[in-house]
């Protein structure tokens, strides 16, 4: 397939982060004496149409469903502030906090194999799910106890004629530590609940990436500062974030965590470059970030900051007016400069 036609593909569908052509997307979190944060980063092939919506609490919401059965409306009980990419075909949730201090993220991974749909069983559709979750629930426990009470569901959308698929797995953090990592493969649901699921990145399933990190650590010269496996390769950078996290310092203060967590982002995004002058790649389109977050969970605080433009937002969320009456948007392509909310 020609360069051209595939970029048209994955905008249609607005797939995000497929180490399978060398894209890095990454997610950490780090708990200490300051509290809890989290990291992301989001790896796309262009830039991406990225927007912050804040959600309020006690408001109807509506989004897109499959069928008839499909949760497409409910009412949320928590305001949240979610990061969201506007498409022409859609709205995707890929990121976010709420008042909570919980965390919720979607990654791509190629392994993702979702069971047969349940007939009758209300859905909530993938790209809808960060959304859902961030209104509905104020802790990790809360949304794996919900989770009985529905099905995640991937749409296919039409594409020239053909149905295509866009996988993903799924992690949720809170600020009391705890975490949980989503997996489907072989059409059948994964949960790794606990405060040690740090790492997220792309493929392999979860137990392949802690096997290969077991293997990197038995091999001491590489676990180190001055052997850590380089690269976008979704393993490698699981490698380093692990690292990354386990030598993390006590920080002596909230924004002394948040800059740790952003250098140790700076060490997992994959950077700028110009593809002409490497055309021969072995990544092939090793598509460069696109955006990064930072939360303090505990002081509820987001850090968010645009590569291509160098636009950045700090916003207080516990300073935010959750009551208001319908969602407020901050667009960043309308922000001249850097900006603080």
């Amino acid at each position: 397939m020609k360069r051209t036609k595939l970029i048209m593909l994955l905008s249609s569908i607005a797939i995000y982060c497929s180490s399978t052509q060398g894209l890095a997307c990454s997610l950490i979190m780090n708990t200490n004496k300051q509290g809890t944060f989290v990291g992301r980063t989001m790896e796309w092939y262009a830039p991406l149409n990225t927007r912050l919506a804040v959600y309020p609490a006690n408001y109807s919401i509506s989004d897109s469903g499959i069928g008839t059965d499909t949760v497409k409306n409910w009412v949320s009980k928590y305001g949240a502030v979610i990061i969201e990419e506007i498409s022409e075909e859609n709205i995707a949730a890929s990121d976010g906090v709420n008042e909570k201090g919980l965390t919720a993220h979607i990654l791509f991974q190629d392994e993702t194999r979702m069971p047969p749909r349940i007939v009758n069983k209300p859905a909530i559709e993938v790209f809808a799910w960060v959304k859902y979750v961030l209104t509905t629930c104020s802790s990790v426990k809360e949304v794996l106890q919900d989770m009985d009470n529905y099905q995640i569901v991937a749409t296919a959308p039409n594409y020239q004629g053909k149905k295509l698929y866009a996988p993903e797995h799924f992690a949720v953090n809170d600020a009391s530590g705890d975490a949980a990592i989503i997996e489907f493969i072989g059409g059948k649901i994964q949960i790794y609940h606990g405060p040690q699921y740090t790492v997220m990145t792309n493929e392999p399933n979860l137990p392949a990436q802690q096997a290969n990190l077991k293997k990197i650590k038995r091999v001491k010269k590489q676990y180190s500062v001055s052997k850590l496996p380089g690269g976008a390769d979704s393993k490698n950078r699981f490698v380093r974030a692990s690292f990354f996290m386990e030598s993390m310092p006590q920080p002596v203060s909230s924004i002394q965590g948040v800059a740790y967590m952003q250098e140790a982002l700076d060490g997992l995004t994959v950077p700028t470059y110009d593809e002409k002058k490497h055309p021969n790649s072995p990544e092939g389109d090793a598509w460069e970030a696109r955006w990064r977050v930072v939360y303090n969970l505990k002081d509820l605080t987001l850090y968010f900051s645009q590569n291509d433009t160098g636009k950045k937002i700090y916003l207080k969320i516990s300073n935010v007016n959750f009551k208001n009456k319908t969602v407020k948007y901050i667009e960043l392509k309308g922000i001249k400069s850097d900006y603080d909310i």
